[in-house]
């Protein structure tokens, strides 16, 4: 299963000795996990992910026709869940006092009520579609709280599209220096 309990990572976590090395998919994590847990962890290295080899940049506008999305707009996307940080992301776009969009993408999000006037909820995107939505983004915005890694803000970057992203955690590491960081607590900072 995807969400497993405490009890079931505790087991996990003392199977540690049966592995050669453990992989993080950031410098951020791995250093968390080694203060957290020391010398119960055995060679440790570093293995970034990466975006799709077929995420990058394209202009086929027929695609956001599609989908009804209006031009200039910022794009997010995630799943749903509350460490992405969404509803704080969109209190803080309606502070914007400028004639530009906030498109959000990922599955679950058309139920929670963001639409509004520049607030355009599009819910699940295929893979095909994703790099549309991004190549045409005037900025990609992912204020999350927590992130491991980060997906989306690297694909945004191999759109040529600058993400905002959350100043914790994993995401300065692999969107620094073409990033823009942001307080993920602060809706100021995130607008």
């Amino acid at each position: 299963p995807l969400i497993r309990s405490y009890k079931e990572r505790a087991v996990d976590l003392s199977k540690i000795w049966m592995f050669d090395a453990v992989l993080f998919p950031s410098n951020n994590i791995m250093r968390r996990s080694i203060k957290r847990f020391g010398r119960l962890l055995p060679d440790s290295y570093v293995v970034n992910n990466a975006p799709m080899t077929h995420i990058q940049q394209d202009f086929d506008e027929n695609v956001l026709d599609n989908y009804n999305v209006e031009q200039p707009y910022v794009f997010h996307l995630s799943s749903k869940g509350e460490k992405k940080n969404v509803h704080r992301t969109v209190k803080a776009f309606n502070k914007i006092d400028e004639d530009i969009n906030l498109v959000i993408g990922g599955g679950g999000w058309e139920s929670e009520g963001f639409e509004s006037d520049n607030v355009k909820t599009v819910g699940y995107i295929p893979d095909e579609d994703l790099k549309y939505f991004y190549s045409h983004a005037e900025a990609f915005i992912f204020a999350s709280l927590h992130e491991s890694f980060g997906i989306p803000p690297v694909e945004s970057l191999r759109c040529g599209v600058t993400p905002v992203v959350s100043n914790t955690y994993s995401l300065p590491e692999v969107t620094q220096p073409e990033s823009i960081l942001c307080d993920p607590v602060d809706e100021t900072s995130i607008a």
